[in-house]
């Protein structure tokens, strides 16, 4: 537990409540002298109360863009991830720096690193040496019941996506600004090394179906941009990981597999953003 910087964070002017929470969690769980902590994501989501582990993840997003910390994901040896490890920016944090909604902010005496862009392997002398004791995942061992595939989808079909249902009561976003080309790359670097099929092909349907889909993220979030997508994608692909039935992998009776279309679905955000795959 870092005292010295809980007292700091209370008096720092952040842009909501939510971010400012979050940052005196990983300041309550920092090493003294290194500012570094690992806590999971649900770790995070228990002791914070926040349902959503999106808006946690858009939280950390803020953070690190204003420069109080920097975000490094790390690996197994056997290549799944593992929680990231946060270096909190003790410096900045103890300046009593005033931040505003409309501040832009970058690390101290650096470019803001974009988050998760630092891998740090944990297979030896590389590995990041863990400071605290506390920071272990919670994990549900509730299983719930195989959900269907989608219906009149096989196990071999390449599936096509049921377009997403126009909410009228959404605001009409004539100008949203959508990088279909960017949103895509992200999604194949989040799939990769798993079994769900990598996007080649970016059609008039798929660009629709994105566009859809960035208009609930506006919505829900305020922001559609790329960092929001990959946050979606993260935070679908580790409720799909936890699974033990791995369904949406191919472990259901059918063999069906999740798949770019199936991810841009309305019902889809929903249930990921409820923590409900």
């Amino acid at each position: 537990m870092s005292s010295k910087l809980l007292g700091h964070v209370w008096d720092l002017d952040l842009p909501d409540s939510t971010t400012k929470l979050i940052l005196l969690r990983l300041a309550d769980n920092a090493n003294d002298e290194t500012g570094e902590c690992f806590p999971s994501l649900a770790y995070l989501q228990d002791k914070c109360s926040i349902k959503s582990k999106t808006t946690i993840r858009l939280a950390l997003t803020k953070l690190q863009e204003l420069g109080f910390i920097l975000v490094i994901k790390r690996k197994k040896e056997s290549g799944i991830n593992t929680s990231n490890l946060y270096k909190l920016n003790m410096e900045k944090i103890l300046t009593k720096t005033k931040i505003t909604k409309n501040s832009s902010v970058k690390s101290s005496g650096s470019e803001t690193v974009p988050y998760g862009s630092e891998t740090v392997p944990l297979d030896g002398s590389e590995s990041v040496p863990r400071t605290n004791n506390s920071f272990e995942p919670i994990i549900n061992q509730s299983v719930n019941n195989p959900p269907l595939p989608p219906k009149g989808e096989s196990a071999n079909a390449e599936h096509e996506s049921q377009p997403l249902v126009e909410n009228k009561s959404l605001p009409k976003n004539k100008n949203l600004s959508v990088d279909y080309t960017e949103i895509m790359n992200e999604f194949n670097d989040c799939v990769e090394d798993t079994p769900i099929s990598q996007v080649r092909v970016l059609s008039d349907k798929r660009k629709r179906q994105i566009y859809s889909l960035a208009k609930l993220l506006k919505q829900e979030f305020g922001t559609c941009d790329v960092k929001t997508f990959r946050n979606y994608f993260d935070d679908f692909l580790r409720q799909v990981s936890a699974r033990k039935d791995r369904f949406y992998f191919g472990g259901g009776k059918t063999g069906w597999v999740a798949n770019f279309d199936y991810l841009m679905r309305a019902e889809t955000f929903t249930k990921t953003l409820e923590d409900s795959l």
